[in-house]
């Protein structure tokens, strides 16, 4: 198969192809990816794309100023509120 980052995976794969929570698919790719591709947060973490029970897709390349005013794409600062 093809080699993919983890976030290739999602955006190119999940959610292009529609593969919705619960679904066979979902479960199968949770099971085979998690483990390398999540990180383990915190006791509630602040997640930037929770709405409500809602995951929303995470767009990592767009560039944003961080709260200590450097500019760096929203995966980064993503996961520096997972840590």
């Amino acid at each position: 198969g093809t080699e993919l980052s983890c976030t290739a995976l999602v955006d190119e794969v999940l959610i292009e192809d529609g593969i919705t929570i619960g679904s066979d698919e979902c479960l199968t790719s949770q099971e085979l990816y998690s483990a390398a591709c999540c990180i383990d947060p915190p006791q509630n973490p602040c997640n930037l794309c929770r709405s409500g029970d809602n995951e929303l897709p995470l767009k990592s390349e767009v560039m944003v100023v961080s709260m200590v005013g450097e500019t760096e794409p929203c995966l980064k600062v993503f996961q520096s509120l997972q840590s």
